[in-house]
């Protein structure tokens, strides 16, 4: 588990100064570039709004918007069926689409540090994720269906609204062998 995340850290931080072999760092040139876009790293770019040109990219794979101000993922998200990596934290995201889960091929889905306040039931669609994070939002509950990725490995809800009885419930349904981080209990007192 310790190597897939540093393979993870290690690829995104090679990937993003890079422009070469379907790599975009900058947008106008990602939407000349066309089908050719395997991977498109739009971080730090102040987006208010989801550039909607990236809809139109059918063969991205990896999309990373994090550190941005976007608030609302639109619907058709779910036409980026190739996506595999996925990372929207620290935006101001409070919802994501149903649509969410036609990402069929998605592995890794970081939303750490929005507003989100709900998730989707489709997420449970996406049966081969192995990376969710949704740490730092305002997230009380899980949708069941997450019991249906069940090749998750990694899932951490820390600094959220969970309550200790929906923990349970939330951690009763993910894969036994999946790392969990939940909010920290103390009874220090």
């Amino acid at each position: 588990m310790k190597a897939f995340l540093v393979a993870v850290c290690v690829g995104w931080a090679a990937l993003s100064s890079a422009q070469t072999n379907g790599v975009y760092t900058n947008l106008k040139q990602a939407i000349k570039a066309g089908d050719s876009v395997k991977v498109l790293v739009l971080k730090h770019q102040k987006f208010k709004q989801f550039p909607t040109e990236i809809l139109a990219l059918k063969n991205v794979e990896k999309l990373d918007l994090s550190k941005n101000k976007i608030a609302v993922i639109p619907n058709k998200i779910g036409a980026l069926t190739q996506l595999t990596e996925l990372k929207l934290q620290r935006n101001k995201i409070a919802h994501l689409p149903a649509e969410i889960g036609a990402l069929n091929n998605l592995v890794y889905l970081d939303l750490h540090n929005n507003r989100l306040e709900d998730l989707p039931p489709t997420l449970g669609n996406l049966t081969h994720l192995e990376y969710l994070d949704v740490a730092h939002t305002l997230l009380t509950d899980i949708p069941t269906e997450i019991k249906n990725c069940t090749k998750l490995q990694f899932f951490n809800v820390r600094d959220s609204g969970v309550d200790a009885d929906k923990e349970v419930i939330i951690r009763n349904n993910l894969p036994p062998d999946c790392v969990k981080l939940f909010p920290p209990r103390c009874d220090c007192n």
